[in-house]
């Protein structure tokens, strides 16, 4: 007794879901920022900590995973693409009010 009415049900939750997928990208408050401070983050050797300039009254805290990637003098006043609207997140306790976004290339060996 499926017929008609299980694929009509079957249709409309895929199309819902993309929807759902597309809204949620939508929301993301991706903005670009300006590192005015930029230190090691004293319990990860693998995260950098970061104040990051977005057009907030002031700057925002962030913690990235790029120490492998460059050096603190590579990072200093670099613009970057932030998401801001993320919840905070603790790592290695350093609460991080956002997120770094970066690309690498195929090879992984590359991050810009």
């Amino acid at each position: 007794k499926g017929g008609k009415g299980a694929k009509g049900a079957k249709a409309k939750a895929e199309a819902a879901s993309e929807e759902e997928t597309t809204c949620d990208f939508a929301k993301l408050d991706i903005r670009v920022g300006e590192l005015v401070e930029v230190w090691n983050h004293p319990k990860s050797t693998k995260l950098f900590c970061e104040k990051i300039s977005c057009g907030d009254d002031e700057p925002r805290e962030v913690c990235s995973g790029l120490r492998d990637h460059f050096t603190l003098e590579q990072m200093k006043n670099k613009r970057v693409l932030v998401c801001c609207n993320l919840k905070p997140a603790k790592m290695a306790d350093f609460v991080s009010n956002g997120m770094v976004l970066c690309a690498k290339s195929a090879d992984g060996k590359t991050v810009e």
